[in-house]
């Protein structure tokens, strides 16, 4: 499983995640889809 928030939360009624969570996935996938370029 990979994206931002908790799992005990993911598709649920009333499911969220912090700003923070987001802006930390964001910057996960910019690393991870910068070292794939090739």
């Amino acid at each position: 499983v990979c994206g931002p928030g908790s799992i005990e939360q993911a598709h649920k009624p009333d499911e969220f995640i912090e700003i923070s969570q987001m802006q930390a996935g964001e910057r996960f996938l910019d690393g991870l889809l910068g070292s794939l370029k090739l």
